[in-house]
């Protein structure tokens, strides 16, 4: 059995979305000896740093990105359909972790033999997430920019043989915001396998300088993510505004860089960090932290505050609703988008306590059920039956 994970290896990071998810996987899977999954290994890096690097010095922060967005799209869009130089037909199995790679393989997928498997990773339809780039930017012919992005989604779901969803209630999201996915959902699910993530945790983690601290009796709620509405940044801030007439002493202590949403800079219980690369050092010094996603794939934060460990409180939504099952007192459920449900939860929890006991819960559950270890182990048997099914 052979299989090619269409990106490339040395693009792994650990941080969110595919590169992350791959990198823990490609982690995992070197954990355990496997020789069988392959990667893309050219030793240039297939991204847009070059042409960032020569628009770096002349032209503004804000217009360098609106031309590296535009860029990128119009690549997706106008691409060949031949992007990958390798001959596909030496693998019984190719794997795409975005729409947009299949779609740019296309020619070369069309005399393969193999599986097609494809694995998507958005809280949303993924042409939605372009379409808020776009529209946030004021992209000019963005409509018909997003239909061309919509119908390439389309393509990938109707193209690929399998779909892998980490669980079945990460499929929300698709239901949710995809009509095609909704409208064919019983011909797609014919087509799916569920695979939980895994990630690592890391051997040391530094404990983070953050703000509020230095009142021992201050209850640290933190965030770290993007400050958009998919993610439930500004249910989060609602929830402050509402606790800082409630509770004096419950602080928000929020990481990731701000934009498009931005803070209420008179809230006196909000303190941004603004971008970090030491998220799970933020996470160890706050005593709850908080997943407000209005849809929810299978997020890989949620699995890293587990790991740390972290007390969580998440919105009931897509993949945080498969840790349900734990029912552990360690991972608690608001409501999505009531904040008043979040607000209380908070207050609750503070009321309750948080003690070493009660994290070294998450703790023990992330090493029973989502250390790369058990997410390789678990990726190399369920390819291995996709691949079985095929030959029957």
């Amino acid at each position: 059995m052979k299989i090619l994970i269409c990106m490339n290896k040395n693009e792994l990071k650990p941080i969110g979305g595919p590169v992350g998810y791959l990198y823990n996987l490609s982690y995992g899977l070197s954990m355990i000896g496997d020789k069988q999954v392959h990667f893309l290994n050219e030793n240039k890096v297939i991204t847009e740093s070059n042409f960032l690097s020569k628009i770096k010095k002349i032209v503004p922060h804000r217009l360098k990105y609106k031309l590296w967005l535009i860029k990128t799209v119009n690549k997706i869009i106008n691409n060949d359909g031949k992007v990958a130089n390798i001959d596909f037909n030496d693998y019984d199995a190719i794997h795409f972790h975005s729409t947009a790679d299949l779609y740019k393989n296309r020619k070369l997928l069309k005399d393969f033999k193999g599986r097609i498997i494809l694995t998507s990773h958005t809280p949303e339809a993924p042409y939605l997430e372009w379409a808020d780039l776009l529209n946030e930017n004021s992209i000019p012919n963005s409509e018909k920019k997003i239909k061309q992005l919509k119908n390439i989604d389309i393509y990938a779901f109707k193209r690929c043989t399998d779909i892998i969803f980490p669980c079945k209630e990460a499929m929300d999201p698709y239901i949710h915001t995809f009509e095609y996915f909704r409208d064919n959902y019983k011909k797609l699910i014919q087509k799916i396998t569920f695979l939980p993530t895994g990630i690592k945790r890391p051997d040391v983690i530094t404990k983070a300088v953050i703000p509020f601290k230095k009142d021992k009796d201050n209850f640290i709620v933190c965030y770290v993510g993007r400050h958009n509405s998919i993610k439930g940044y500004d249910i989060l801030l609602n929830a402050a505004k509402k606790i800082q007439n409630i509770d004096k002493k419950i602080k928000f202590v929020i990481a990731g860089k701000e934009g498009p949403l931005y803070h209420d800079e008179k809230l006196k219980n909000w303190k941004e960090m603004g971008w970090t690369n030491n998220p799970l050092g933020i996470e160890a010094e706050s005593d709850l932290f908080v997943l407000p996603n209005r849809e929810t794939y299978f997020d890989l934060a949620l699995i890293e505050a587990m790991s740390v460990p972290s007390v969580i409180l998440a919105s009931y939504t897509g993949g945080n609703k498969y840790l349900k099952k734990f029912d552990s007192d360690a991972i608690n459920f608001f409501e999505s988008e009531n904040i008043d449900d979040l607000v209380n939860k908070i207050l609750l929890i503070k009321k309750k306590g948080i003690t070493d006991n009660l994290r070294e819960k998450n703790l023990e559950m992330y090493n029973k059920n989502f250390t790369p270890e058990i997410f390789a182990k678990n990726y190399i048997e369920k390819i291995t039956k996709i691949i079985k099914d095929t030959n029957k």
